[in-house]
């Protein structure tokens, strides 16, 4: 089975990434990208830093400003992340339909997200990681109604 590797530079499969510039709108709040939605998400208790974080011009800035610990962090951050994860790429690949179709297309392939450091929600180039934002999208890929995905 063919395995497609992507992360933001990727060339053909960008749109899989977290910093793909597509909007999302979540609680009546627009975000650029699912990255400043899922940094925002870890400072519940911070309105005022999440939405700065939502305002920040790129995904990398939104991603820099959530591994900050100038502003407390949830605590059961880890416990609930993926579950953070999951209602942002399905609002991203649901409100755009083109997307959507995109991600659909990459059936029946394995999505791997290629990472640099990250093991949890990637793979390294040394083959090191648990992948799970690639496993999050084929299954947000192959759900018959995208609202039930579980984890």
């Amino acid at each position: 089975m063919k395995t497609i590797f992507f992360n933001s530079k990727s060339k053909t499969h960008s749109f899989l990434s977290n910093f793909f510039p597509a909007q999302i709108t979540i609680d009546d709040l627009t975000y650029p990208t699912v990255e400043h939605y899922f940094q925002a998400m870890k400072f519940p208790t911070d309105p005022e830093y999440q939405e700065l974080i939502r305002l920040t011009k790129t995904p990398s800035s939104a991603k820099r400003m959530g591994a900050s610990r100038s502003h407390p962090i949830t605590p059961q951050w880890d416990q609930i992340k993926t579950r953070v994860m999951v209602i942002a790429i399905t609002a991203k690949f649901t409100q755009h339909p083109d997307l959507q179709q995109r991600l659909t297309d990459t059936a029946p392939s394995i999505l791997v997200e290629r990472s640099y450091r990250d093991t949890f929600w990637g793979v390294t180039q040394g083959g090191i990681g648990h992948n799970v934002m690639g496993v999050l999208l084929m299954k947000l890929r192959d759900a018959t109604e995208p609202t039930q995905v579980r984890l």
